[in-house]
C-alpha cells in the first residue's frame, strides 16, 4: 500500500505534479507512480513502483484498490522515460485509456497522466488525450 500523507498539498497542473514524482526520474529503468487526490485536489497518498529497463507497470486493479482505500476522488499517474523522449508511446496511450476507464467505474477521475524525463514533462491532459 502507498503511504498516507496529510491533505495539505494541492495538486493543480503538471508542474506541481512533477514535483511529487521527481523521484521517478531514473536514468536506467522506467518507474511509475500514482498520486491519490481528494475532491479539492489535495494529496491523500502516493505509490511508487519500480519497473524494468524499458517498462513500468502499475496494474489498474492496484490503482483502483488504492484509490478506494484512500477514498480518493481523483488520481494522477506518472512514469519516466529513461530514453529522454517524453513523447507518449502507443502503449502509454492504451494503458492510460484502460486506467481511466477502470477508475471511472468506481467514480474516480484520472486527473492527468504524465511522462517525465530529466528535462521535460508531458501531460496527457494538456495534449487532449484525457
Amino acid at each position: 500500500m502507498g503511504v498516507a500523507v496529510p491533505p495539505v498539498v494541492a495538486v493543480h497542473g503538471p508542474d506541481m505534479a512533477r514535483r511529487l514524482f521527481v523521484g521517478l526520474i531514473h536514468p536506467e529503468r522506467e518507474m511509475a507512480g500514482v498520486a491519490y487526490l481528494d475532491g479539492s485536489g489535495r494529496l491523500l497518498g502516493l505509490r511508487h513502483v519500480a519497473g524494468g529497463r524499458d517498462w513500468s507497470a502499475v496494474p489498474p486493479r492496484t490503482v483502483v484498490t488504492d484509490a478506494l482505500a484512500f477514498d480518493a476522488r481523483a488520481a494522477v499517474v506518472a512514469h519516466n522515460h529513461p530514453s529522454g523522449c517524453a513523447c507518449p508511446s502507443e502503449a502509454d496511450r492504451a494503458f492510460t485509456r484502460v486506467l481511466a476507464q477502470a477508475l471511472a467505474a468506481v467514480e474516480v477521475r484520472l486527473h492527468d497522466a504524465l511522462i517525465l524525463t530529466v528535462e521535460e514533462t508531458t501531460s496527457f491532459r494538456a495534449l487532449g488525450l484525457l
